[in-house]
């Protein structure tokens, strides 16, 4: 059934090591495996066929790069909206969205849409830019009708993109309550106060992308 036998004894272990080893070296040369965590190793490891716990993995990874798994470690601080903890009442109740800007020097934008409560990434859009408020209104647009669902809430910054992403959600609202006003449905917020999406951005920036963020500024 190509189910792996359990690992005993000292030549099995020895002979797995090197294999480990061997397959960290050249997965290591790919560029990006030095940031994955402990987790993200182990089951980049296993879905590639190479067999090893979690610990032996990290531990040969810290081996083979060292400097690699230091800056990984946590220096980002957890974001709180200022009257405390973002509380809401179930799923698709709100909807965080924002832009990550990180590489709009390349021409790249991100967006993203996560769940307020269960902080399920609902949607997650690349493109050349996401400051353009039609684009976004498009986007939008698409993911309540793939989804067939409408939050009661959206929330973000107060972002020049979002001004037409409110309106249309203000629009959307006073379909079915026509005193509906923009409070009752769009919550602005900071950017930073975006918890749900910002926590989102920083586990994306960990694992994946920061190896790509270098600095544009020549001397």
């Amino acid at each position: 059934m190509g189910l792996p036998q359990r690992i005993a004894g000292a030549m099995p272990l020895a002979e797995a090591s090197e294999q480990l080893t061997a397959a960290l070296e050249k997965e290591l040369q790919k560029g990006y495996t030095g940031n994955y965590g402990r987790e993200y190793l182990f089951r980049h490891l296993r879905a590639t066929g190479i067999p090893a716990t979690r610990q032996r993995a990290y531990a040969s990874l810290k081996i083979l790069d060292p400097r690699g798994v230091e800056l990984r470690r946590p220096t980002f601080k957890k974001n709180r909206d200022k009257g405390g903890r973002l509380e809401v009442p179930g799923s698709n109740y709100m909807w965080c969205i924002d832009g990550h800007l990180k590489f709009r020097e390349y021409g790249i934008g991100i967006y993203a849409m996560v769940d307020a409560y269960s902080r399920y990434v609902v949607a997650v859009f690349v493109g050349l830019s996401v400051t353009t408020g039609v684009s976004i209104v498009k986007r939008m647009v698409d993911v309540l009708e793939s989804t067939g669902i409408r939050p009661e809430f959206f929330r973000s910054d107060r972002g020049t993109e979002t001004t037409l992403l409110a309106n249309a959600q203000l629009q959307f609202e006073r379909y079915e309550d026509p005193d509906c006003s923009l409070s009752e449905c769009f919550k602005y917020g900071g950017s930073k106060s975006n918890s749900r999406v910002e926590g989102w951005w920083n586990k994306m920036t960990e694992g994946q992308t920061m190896q790509w963020r270098v600095s544009t500024y020549h001397k």
